[in-house]
């Protein structure tokens, strides 16, 4: 994947004090993914926990640094995959912005098991534009399957208003989750039962509509006792 257009200044950052340090250490090299990489021995977790502190945009950008860093953000531990803070001034790159999500949930080139992932904040606001809603709807899909065999803990999932943006059926398959945050932004389905996220302790919802004919909460705190 090309991540040249999303590297902004504090990712590059990285690359020159890599440098700096293998220049003062005597490795001979830099940020450029050769022996003289000062990160060439970390783990796959400390990466992750690295870039796990980075806006999106950065964590993404992480993986010009060196051959070393192109996975770093699949081993992230939390990932906080927010659009419009991604692209505030290109919201046409939608196509850009899915390919980069998808990369860090769900990678190609993973091997299992996955990296255990306990942070999730999908924030959707603006990708379900125009032409790309449908696109949109599928990846929403797969990031949350993808989460769901992460064993993702926590969740917070803001989409906007759009007829395509629902919640898919792979949200129920995140059953590890302890705690679900949902900004629907006047969602126009009723809510669908969350009886199958039997372990969740918190939850909070917003701007969502309920069918009349449904005991949703009293089903709610039947089947998700840890509620409080």
């Amino acid at each position: 994947m090309r991540t040249k257009h999303l590297i902004p200044n504090n990712v590059a950052g990285l690359t020159y004090a890599a440098r700096d340090f293998a220049i003062r250490e005597g490795y001979g090299g830099g940020g450029d993914g050769g022996g003289g990489d000062p990160f060439e021995g970390f783990p796959d977790a400390v990466l992750g926990l690295i870039v796990s502190k980075l806006p999106f945009r950065s964590a993404v950008a992480a993986s010009a640094i060196s051959r070393r860093w192109r996975g770093a953000v699949a081993a992230a531990p939390a990932l906080d995959i927010d659009f419009a803070a991604a692209f505030p001034a290109a919201p046409r790159r939608r196509a850009a912005f899915a390919a980069a999500a998808t990369a860090a949930l769900a990678p190609r080139s993973a091997t299992p098991p996955p990296h255990p992932l306990y942070r999730l904040r999908l924030a959707l606001e603006g990708l379900f534009d125009q032409a790309f809603a449908a696109s949109a709807a599928d990846h929403l899909a797969s990031w949350l399957a993808a989460a769901a065999a992460r064993g993702v803990e926590r969740l917070e999932l803001r989409l906007p208003r759009s007829r395509l943006a629902v919640i898919p059926p792979s949200l129920f398959a995140c059953t590890s989750l302890t705690s679900l945050t949902l900004h629907l932004d006047h969602y126009a389905l009723p809510l669908p039962s969350l009886t199958p996220l039997a372990r969740l302790s918190r939850l909070h919802l917003a701007s969502f509509s309920l069918n009349g004919d449904d005991d949703f909460f009293g089903d709610l705190f039947s089947n998700c006792q840890e509620l409080r």
